[in-house]
């Protein structure tokens, strides 16, 4: 039984799976609440599947690139639990869970000739992407893209069909929208539901995280922005 923690983004999901296969999920779109919500979040599903936390043999977490301060939340309760329960922690990429999300929503669409991209909004017109095949094998690393008409036009000229999911997908639509070879997974979002079913790969396979020095893989570093004092310029 393992549970599964997403705070990446403005969704604050938590779900349950058992070998895995979801047993319950929960999510909360309350912006800025992860801190607030989650461990409730937890509870409540815990209470719903009648389970304690003495059922859990790992926990899994979404490790980014998102939200710093949501995935510092999410890491900081997985951390929690497993040294109060004294089970590993399993790290999964945000991306990576989106990939599975899509997958899993439109299993029947993909064949050997499609790539799956999961996207996260960043700013204005930059996504954070990574490339996977049918097979959710890492193809492209994650990175940062600014999107632009030109957009993974490497890919497109080798023939492969290109299916855009999650929320920077959405993004997307205005410049690479009309190409025939590029495609949108709807309703695929940032979920524990993913997360939670990669973790299980990965505790088959002994894969745990270092609990101790474990930290969020931000992609970016954080820069904060300096308030400004009113009246300073005027």
């Amino acid at each position: 039984m393992i549970l599964s923690i997403e705070t990446a983004t403005r969704v604050c999901s938590v779900a349950i799976h058992k070998e895995g296969e979801l047993l319950g999920m929960l999510e909360s779109e309350h912006e800025n609440s992860h801190s607030s919500e989650l461990t409730v979040l937890v509870e409540r599903l815990m209470k719903q599947l009648h389970l304690s936390p003495s059922d859990f043999s790992a926990v899994a977490v979404s490790e980014g690139p998102g939200s710093y301060t949501g995935l510092r939340i999410g890491l900081s309760v997985a951390k929690g639990f497993c040294y109060a329960l004294e089970i590993p922690l399993i790290l999964v990429r945000t991306l990576h869970g989106i990939a599975m999300n899509a997958l899993s929503e439109s299993k029947n669409l993909f064949t050997e000739h499609s790539l799956i991209l999961p996207m996260i909004d960043a700013r204005r017109m930059e996504v954070y992407s990574a490339v996977y095949n049918q097979n959710l094998e890492l193809l492209e690393e994650v990175k940062a893209e600014i999107i632009q008409e030109n957009s993974y036009q490497s890919w497109l000229n080798s023939g492969f069909v290109l299916y855009l999911a999650g929320d920077g997908a959405q993004k997307c639509r205005s410049l690479l929208g009309h190409l025939e070879n590029v495609r949108f997974v709807n309703n695929v979002r940032c979920s524990a539901d993913g997360i939670g079913k990669l973790a299980w790969g990965k505790y088959q396979r002994n894969e745990f995280a270092d609990l101790a020095y474990s930290e969020p893989f931000y992609l970016k570093e954080f820069t904060a922005a300096s308030p400004k004092v009113k009246g300073l310029y005027e």
